[in-house]
């Protein structure tokens, strides 16, 4: 089978997973070929653990809920960073936040609060898609530019025409018409 290469070991399931789906079907579903799906498997097999089910591997619960997330993020533009940080919430519904001191000293940083990395990274979305737009105006202005100056430049050479045409007749004189000069 295709995915026979895949590093990451399956794991057994227990009678207790509600959903399965065997990968090859939820790479068809999801319109993705085996070889983007095998590299979204491997990149966040943190968050897909396989599970084995009638001699098929594939995902179980949480876990596809989880692709179907990271497929919809990837197409949206997303970088890694941001996905794993959505998914890891989570995952680790407030792991480390106990662990946090109640008062800060002065001039000792905090590290940001889940809250401030969302409006940090929702933020850096906006900017970057402030930057696309940004760009992709400035390429329409060059394109504008580009025409009009090719425009005056092929009137330029018109005009150059004309006046070296008139300016010949002008200076042929009454001898030169009559000797065919």
């Amino acid at each position: 089978m295709a995915w026979e290469d895949q590093t990451e070991q399956p794991e057994s399931t227990s009678g207790a997973e509600e959903e399965f789906e065997a990968l090859p079907d939820l790479g068809q579903r999801l319109g993705l070929n085996p070889k983007s799906f095998r590299a979204i498997l491997q990149q966040y097999s943190d968050f897909l653990p396989l599970h084995e089910q009638g001699g098929e591997r594939g995902l179980a619960g949480s876990a596809i809920e989880h692709l179907q997330h990271i497929h919809k993020r990837t197409l949206e533009g997303y970088t890694e960073e941001e996905i794993r940080f959505e998914l890891a919430p989570e995952e680790d519904a407030g792991g480390d936040e106990p662990d946090a001191p109640a008062v800060l000293e002065e001039g000792v940083r905090r590290a940001p609060e889940a809250a401030e990395l969302r409006r940090l990274l929702e933020e850096l979305r906006e900017l970057r898609e402030q930057l696309t737009e940004s760009e992709q105006k400035r390429v329409r202005d060059r394109d504008k530019l580009m025409m009009s100056l090719m425009r005056t430049q092929k009137e330029m050479k018109q005009l150059r025409y004309e006046v070296s045409k008139s300016g010949t007749r002008r200076q042929r004189t009454m001898w030169d018409k009559l000797l065919g000069r």
